[in-house]
């Protein structure tokens, strides 16, 4: 989350449009660590929260109050030690514990709206956002659309790949779909193998239709003021594989 607090606020990017936006994550984002995920899944994640936030502008620097919020408190860990991290707020926990009431842009990233699995769980985050942001503060975010089937392209030949790591070397990495069911709610399972050692992670994710996002927005009193086919904010079409929202919070 950002809050204004010195110049006209948002548009200073440099940008067309008044908010930036990164590259969207491939077919499956890393799951957060656990416990039992080792050093190396907060390793594998920090690489990916690198790759993923390079573009991303520099608000904390900038003069902005930003705030940064995670369920995962190995992720969040990550996210303190980034130099250009010092000086926001950092909240763990869900998305019910942001407790502010004047922010100026939510922005979730990742396709983090597809974790939010029933609509009773995505309508309370959406209300939740609305009541952090002042009147007129806007959410962006991004969210896979389930006409272009991305999950059909998460089998271990198209997703394997390998990366190498200073301290473990070689790490094998690679995504295959568990289940597909109901109106498309998706678990794909991501293997990572290195040292001699072989790790496994589930993820579920919803894949909701365009007028679903649409109307999950207007029924949390947001007003949508664009819709992207992708992150060259080409015009959303039904058969592309993103739909990127930039949403005004209504009175």
């Amino acid at each position: 989350m950002v809050s204004r607090n010195l110049g006209d606020g948002l548009r200073g990017t440099g940008s067309p449009h008044p908010y930036p936006f990164v590259s969207p994550a491939a077919c499956s984002s890393p799951p957060a660590p656990t416990d039992a995920s080792s050093t190396f899944a907060r390793r594998r994640i920090s690489a990916w929260v690198r790759l993923r936030t390079s573009s991303r502008p520099r608000f904390v620097g900038a003069g902005y109050a930003v705030i940064g919020l995670d369920p995962s408190a190995p992720m969040l860990e990550v996210a303190r030690r980034r130099p250009e991290a010092r000086g926001a707020r950092w909240i763990h926990g869900p998305v019910t514990t942001l407790d502010v009431r004047d922010g100026d842009l939510v922005f979730m990233a990742g396709h983090v709206a597809q974790f939010f699995l029933t609509d009773e769980s995505w309508h309370e985050a959406l209300t939740t956002i609305h009541a952090a942001l002042r009147s007129d503060g806007r959410l962006a975010f991004e969210t896979r659309n389930p006409v272009a089937r991305a999950w059909e392209t998460c089998t271990p030949d198209r997703t394997r790949r390998t990366m190498r790591d200073p301290v473990l070397g070689e790490i094998e990495t690679w995504t295959e779909v568990v289940d597909v069911r109901g109106d498309v709610v998706v678990t794909t399972q991501q293997h990572y193998r290195f040292a001699g050692e072989r790790l496994a992670a589930q993820t579920t994710l919803r894949f909701r239709t365009a007028d679903e996002v649409s109307r999950s927005l207007l029924n949390a009193g947001f007003v949508i003021e664009h819709r992207y086919g992708g992150w060259d904010r080409r015009p959303f079409t039904a058969h592309d594989d993103e739909i990127v929202v930039v949403v005004r919070a209504g009175v």
